[in-house]
């Protein structure tokens, strides 16, 4: 069966190395599988470089990467975005129900650095914010 993760959690619980951490252990495991988040678009020459006037951009963009991997039939498809609200989860998991993917959502509760330099306040807010999911897997 093919899956579709999709990984949430408020900046600096461990999203995005867990994401990674699944990819190889699919990989190892002999699947094809890929990793996407909508910070995958502020990198620039190895650089972050958060811009918020373009976070619809790149929340379109990972999207667009997350079904093209499903229409080509990639083993395991791992999302890893802040996912405050639940209605955020809707356009991947019509995307799922499209392809025929397994869908798992987990939630990071991590508290580990903050690598992007995300601002206290607009963390605070998120943490404020977060809705929490019946059916996700607490990590």
């Amino acid at each position: 069966m093919k899956q579709l993760y999709l990984v949430r959690g408020l900046p600096g619980s461990g999203k995005t190395k867990r994401g990674r951490d699944m990819v190889k252990q699919a990989q190892q495991s002999g699947m094809t599988a890929v990793q996407y988040e909508a910070d995958d678009y502020f990198f620039r020459d190895s650089k972050y470089k958060f811009n918020p006037m373009r976070l619809f951009y790149a929340h379109q963009a990972c999207q667009k990467n997350t079904n093209n991997a499903m229409r080509i039939g990639v083993n395991v498809v791992i999302v890893t975005n802040t996912f405050i609200r639940i209605f955020e989860l809707s356009d991947y998991i019509s995307m799922a129900e499209q392809y025929s993917y397994e869908v798992t959502v987990m939630r990071m509760r991590g508290n580990h650095e903050n690598p992007k330099n995300i601002d206290i306040r607009t963390t605070e807010r998120m943490k404020a914010n977060f809705e929490a999911l019946a059916k996700e897997i607490i990590v």
